[in-house]
């Protein structure tokens, strides 16, 4: 028996259409809550004699860098007034400060050429995020970032557009 098809009165969707519309709606609402859920980053690291190094690009360009957990401070060699770096689509600032001590650079040119560091990375940058994981076996640096903390302001260096 061949089925007829129905007319239905003009401008009522029919039942399948809004129920599609309500999953695609539900759909675009829950994207929004996921808005605010935490950034994460990961960040390759070399081991360098045992100590982790890594390769940020910057706002200076591209330096490298000895993670250093106990400094307070990101310290550089050529320290530039602001250095800004961008990680899971946040730019995080930072205000580094020269390197002060001589036996950073007697243990940077103890290093091959190929391993020798711009300075280091230190808690100001670490401790913008809410969790920091070291996973040592895969060499990376998992970073999770609350989003009202990504824009953070740096005193003195703000963002010139």
């Amino acid at each position: 028996m061949a089925r007829t098809a129905k007319w239905r009165k003009p401008g009522r969707i029919p039942r399948t259409a809004s129920q599609v519309t309500a999953v695609v709606v539900g759909l675009f609402l829950s994207a929004g809550l996921r808005a605010d859920e935490p950034l994460q980053a990961e960040i390759d690291f070399k081991p360098v004699y045992s100590l982790p190094v890594v390769d940020l690009a910057t706002s200076q360009g591209k330096i490298r860098l000895v993670v250093d957990t106990a400094s307070n401070f990101t310290s550089l060699l050529r320290a530039p007034k602001c250095l800004k770096v961008r990680l899971a689509g946040q730019e995080i600032r930072l205000r580094p400060v020269p390197i002060q001590t001589p036996e950073f650079s007697g243990f940077n040119a103890a290093l091959p050429a190929a391993d020798q560091v711009d300075g280091l990375l230190g808690e100001d940058f670490f401790g913008q995020f809410e969790s920091v994981r070291f996973d040592f076996r895969r060499h990376k640096i998992l970073l999770v970032l609350e989003p009202s903390k990504a824009s953070s302001k740096v005193k003195g260096c703000e963002i010139n557009r």
